[in-house]
């Protein structure tokens, strides 16, 4: 008998944590909005943000690794919106999500 309630208090405790356990909210992840003079202060090689497609993206370690034509095309779009450059080369690539750092704001 004392088994069975040994068992079944575990067994209680158990589910509590999974039901308690399970339906504790996450913290929720704040994306910071941004707008077009917050992406244009950042306008040099060495502190570089772009816009694409209404996100901001902080693109500054790419400006050191590509080679020298990219890297001076890429300078040319610090602080500015680059959706339409990136449309007319014909490109349907996203920035890595691993710059991304907010939403742009109007």
């Amino acid at each position: 008998m004392k088994m069975n309630t040994v068992i079944l208090t575990g067994l209680v405790l158990l589910f509590a944590l999974l039901i308690f356990g399970c339906t504790q909210s996450q913290p929720k992840v704040v994306t910071p909005n941004y707008d077009f003079l917050n992406v244009g202060a950042h306008n040099a090689p060495e502190d570089c943000w772009i816009s694409f497609e209404g996100k901001v993206y902080d693109i500054t370690p790419l400006t050191s690794v590509l080679p020298e034509g990219a890297t001076s095309k890429l300078i040319d779009l610090c602080g500015s919106n680059a959706t339409n450059t990136f449309s007319q080369a014909g490109s349907t690539k996203v920035p890595d999500s691993e710059y991304l750092i907010g939403n742009l704001i109007e």
